[in-house]
């Protein structure tokens, strides 16, 4: 049976249409669903599609699923992060990651290089910033910045970053710095072989975290548009998406999300999985 206090829906990244989910959203905030995340590739800008969104539901907690760390400055994405958190009342979640060369040299005009580095500089800038400390703290690896700070007192000063990793040493970052994992296009029945580190060096960063290591719980399934096709009476669309979360003593837990694309007649599933501690 799906339970909907730890199952989130998360948008496919082509081609959605803004209305939809915006409805797919509301409904799912009425009917008790944890999360609602969309990406951002070339479409729809999406701070201000989750803005809409914040500002027409209650309770249900908002991601970017995700955002690539390149095309906007570190201090505008916690800026961003910040502001919306705000609007949302402490419902934010940021979901970041590289996105790959062609899309950001040749959508946004930047150099695609040292990914890791950026990504790492990323989380020290909105960690800093959000911590009401001066950008010149952040201890960052590419830039120095001057000792500028928020002209503005966060809702919170800890939003969960999650990070989109496949390599092995970024999956080791996450497990670093970040508060979730999340593993687009790796093999679901895979998963714990992609943990951040053994389950010896786990078990070590968790508890240097204060965390106890999460254990995984049987998915649920949903997706916005099933979501929207059950409550119309209409047939299940062709992309399922499903995540569910298990929670310890300490807070963790651990979230899936599979996204299994059937065609008419095909019964082939691509899958998909993520780890996330809870705060």
């Amino acid at each position: 049976m799906l339970d909907k206090q730890s199952t989130g829906l998360l948008a496919f990244w082509r081609d959605y249409d803004r209305k939809t989910y915006v409805k797919a959203a509301v409904l799912a905030d009425r009917l008790g669903y944890d999360s609602f995340w969309l990406p951002e590739v070339w479409g729809y800008e999406v701070f201000s599609l989750l803005t809409e969104i914040a500002l027409k539901t209650k309770r249900i907690k908002i991601g970017t699923g995700i955002i690539n760390v390149f095309s906007r400055s570190p201090a505008l994405i916690a800026m961003q992060a910040a502001t919306l958190d705000e609007i949302s009342g402490g419902r934010f979640i940021l979901g970041i990651g590289t996105s790959a060369k062609n899309v950001v040299e040749g959508l946004h005009g930047r150099d695609f290089e040292k990914p890791l580095t950026q990504t790492r500089d990323v989380i020290r800038v909105v960690r800093t910033l959000l911590d009401g400390r001066p950008l010149s703290e952040a201890d960052t690896k590419l830039r120095r910045y001057r000792p500028f700070t928020l002209d503005f007192e966060p809702t919170r000063r800890h939003i969960p970053i999650y990070v989109a990793a496949l390599k092995q040493k970024s999956i080791t970052s996450v497990g670093e710095m970040a508060d979730g994992w999340m593993p687009i296009f790796w093999p679901y029945n895979r998963l714990s072989d992609g943990l951040p580190g053994s389950p010896k060096v786990l078990r070590k960063r968790a508890a240097a975290r204060k965390r106890s290591r999460p254990r995984l719980s049987p998915p649920s399934s949903r997706s916005p548009e099933r979501v929207l096709r059950k409550k119309r009476g209409r047939s299940s669309p062709s992309t399922l998406a499903a995540w569910a979360t298990t929670t310890n003593s300490s807070s963790a837990a651990l979230a899936t999300r599979m996204n299994a694309t059937k065609s008419p007649g095909s019964t082939r599933t691509r899958r998909r999985a993520r780890w996330r501690p809870m705060r």
